[in-house]
């Protein structure tokens, strides 16, 4: 389930929360690895590399997906990522003084949620998921958390940005 705007269809974005910015991501040798540590919710968090600039249109980000836990604590369960071209967004082929012009937060939140869900199956089959529960449970158990892919489906998934994201594209 994603978290939605109040009174909208479109996801919540909102900048990563302090808690995740402080927090390390577990150790395999940490205690709370010992089964008693709770997932509360899930999250890919989005920043970018490079930007769009005049003569390289390429803007390259990175994506991470991570569970939060009770204690607050953020595990990263993999890390993604995604080229998008200025040129197909901006007017004139991104050949102005600011080719990131044609880019919003929207653009790059749907090009997060493309990225974070599930490929398709080797015979073509889509699923008809926003993310591959079993695939994010199989992550969170080998980083040693305790879960199911019935529990994860029942948590709530958030798209965060970094700052300078959120800075650079949430206009218009």
């Amino acid at each position: 389930m994603t978290r939605q705007q109040e009174g909208s269809d479109r996801p919540e974005f909102s900048p990563l929360p302090e808690s995740l910015r402080v927090a390390e991501n577990v150790e395999p040798d940490d205690p709370v690895l010992d089964g008693s540590a709770r997932i509360v919710e899930l999250g890919a968090h989005c920043d970018f590399f490079h930007l769009p600039a005049v003569g390289d249109p390429s803007g390259h980000f990175a994506v991470t997906e991570y569970c939060t836990l009770d204690d607050g604590r953020a595990v990263k369960l993999r890390d993604l990522g995604f080229t998008l071209s200025a040129t197909r967004y901006a007017p004139g082929g991104g050949r102005e003084a600011n080719p990131t012009s044609g880019l919003t937060l929207d653009v790059i939140a749907q090009e997060v949620r493309t990225t974070t869900a599930p490929d398709a199956l080797p015979d073509g089959t889509v699923l008809d998921e926003e993310h591959d529960w079993e695939e994010l449970a199989l992550f969170a158990r080998d980083a040693g958390l305790r879960t199911t892919s019935e529990e994860l489906r029942e948590l709530d998934y958030v798209f965060t940005f970094a700052e300078r994201v959120v800075e650079q594209f949430a206009r218009g």
